[in-house]
């Protein structure tokens, strides 16, 4: 939990800030997030990470990668991030303050609490789809390939297993 205010934005040819989003008050921020986590909502990445482990999308102790996928779509991903909170900007007051480094709403809570987040959601399903679909049909591809070669080259030197890789590929792991 953060003691300012947060904003994105632009800045203009004076340096001044031309926000595209204000958080709330660091006085609300308690109030809001037990509420975000009491419905089991998203913190950002880490959640959506946290929830499909937690829902047993993927194995123990994988990261799914579906941060590489928004990553590598960072151009939709802010579009989503700001088709949500332009339309909010118009009900943000935000003093500027001197060092220009930090600033708040001055809105209640409420404008935080309730909001609509089809787009964001929509944006996370297709970055799982490709994750699934895509991204990890071919790392899967890389390590059958890197453990076969691995193997192949281990049929031919012969090593002690404490510098054998530990991957072996499909004759001693089956990653399907």
């Amino acid at each position: 939990m953060r003691p300012d205010g947060v904003f994105l934005d632009e800045r203009d040819q004076h340096g001044d800030p031309l926000p595209e989003f204000i958080s709330a008050r660091p006085d609300d921020l308690s109030d809001l997030m037990s509420g975000l986590l009491e419905a089991n909502d998203r913190m950002h990445r880490y959640l959506i990470h946290h929830v499909l482990a937690e829902r047993k999308f993927t194995p123990p102790g994988m990261v799914f990668p579906v941060s590489s996928v928004m990553l590598d779509r960072i151009d939709d991903y802010r579009a989503t991030l700001q088709a949500h909170s332009g339309p909010l900007m118009r009900f943000i007051e935000w003093p500027p303050t001197p060092s220009a480094t930090s600033m708040c709403s001055t809105r209640p809570p409420d404008l935080y609490r309730y909001f609509d987040c089809t787009a964001e959601a929509e944006f996370l399903y297709a970055c799982v789809r490709r994750t699934v679909e895509h991204d990890l049909p071919r790392e899967i591809e890389y390590l059958r390939r890197r453990g076969d070669a691995i193997g192949r080259i281990m049929e031919r030197i012969e090593m002690p297993d404490r510098i054998r890789p530990p991957f072996q590929g499909s004759r001693r792991f089956s990653l399907l």
